[in-house]
């Protein structure tokens, strides 16, 4: 355990972690970042690992797993801690990357190009929101409708708050009030309240025969406005969308569940007058068009 921290201290894990910690501040809503901060902090465990028990027999790696697995049950620590508390898949990970003698050069390296990303994306999510029209607080219009973050249309989205799928004036109004790739026509929603995982489908249609890039366009912009319902719609779990055109049925899934994860949050607590107009801003800032 000691030499766990040891490793830590040496290696300026601490430094690391805080540098991950402002990466997700500085692009709060921006999923991936969390997603590659979540990787970073599991091989910076996992590179520990690998150096403590390097040259150990079978027996003191046992042991170091158990302290890892006694350990696991004390609660969460501070946000730069470097403490053992981890999900069951990271510890099964460890306890694997522990009993694992197959040699591990290559985990640091891929560490730091994991690192590098993390940054790099960060540089081009900041120049890409400074160079469109964000700096006039626009979000671009993709479905014929003016969207502007700093008055009306965000506060329109806020109004349609609700805690049930089942309220379908509220969430009918918020689908619409919601950019959408070009070409795409919304055609009806259909509810699920009967039993769970509660939530709806909405149904778009285009005349256009879509290419991969084109259906990928739309899958991003309907993940984008899944996060916007998940957090008006309070007891929305799963939201469908699918996409028909004249030869196909598109189908497309979101679920609150993997929208939180990626956050590292509930998105329902930035529904409210502080922190909406961030999550409008920066979810829907990117317009795209579906080409045929």
């Amino acid at each position: 355990m000691l030499r766990h921290e040891l490793v830590h201290i040496r290696r300026g894990h601490l430094l690391l972690k805080l540098l991950l910690t402002a990466a997700c501040a500085v692009h709060w809503f921006n999923p991936f970042v969390h997603l590659m901060v979540r990787w970073a902090q599991r091989d910076i465990e996992l590179a520990c690992d690998a150096e403590v028990v390097q040259g150990t027999d079978a027996e003191l790696r046992g042991q170091y797993s158990r302290a890892i697995l006694a350990a696991a049950g004390g609660g969460s620590g501070p946000r730069l801690s470097v403490r053992f508390q981890s999900p069951k898949k990271a510890l099964k990970l460890r306890f694997q990357t522990i009993f694992d003698t197959a040699s591990k050069r290559k985990g640091r390296g891929g560490l730091l190009l994991l690192i590098a990303c993390t940054v790099a994306s960060g540089v081009f999510v900041s120049c890409g929101v400074n160079h469109s029209s964000a700096a006039d607080g626009l979000i671009p219009p993709s479905n014929n409708t003016t969207y502007h973050a700093s008055n009306v249309q965000w506060q329109k989205l806020l109004e349609c708050k609700t805690d049930y799928v089942g309220d379908n004036s509220k969430v009918v109004h918020a689908v619409d009030l919601l950019p959408l790739p070009g070409g795409a026509v919304r055609d009806s929603v259909s509810l699920q309240t009967k039993e769970q995982p509660y939530g709806f489908t909405i149904h778009y249609s285009t005349e256009q025969d879509l290419t991969q890039q084109a259906i990928a366009a739309f899958d991003r912009a309907c993940y984008n406005n899944a996060i916007v319902l998940f957090s008006l719609i309070g007891n929305a779990d799963r939201i469908t969308v699918e996409l028909r055109n004249s030869t196909y049925v598109y189908p497309f899934s979101y679920t609150r569940e993997t929208v939180e994860q990626a956050f590292g949050r509930d998105v329902r607590e930035l529904a409210n007058d502080q922190d909406f107009f961030g999550l409008v801003s920066r979810t829907l800032l990117s317009p795209t068009e579906i080409q045929p």
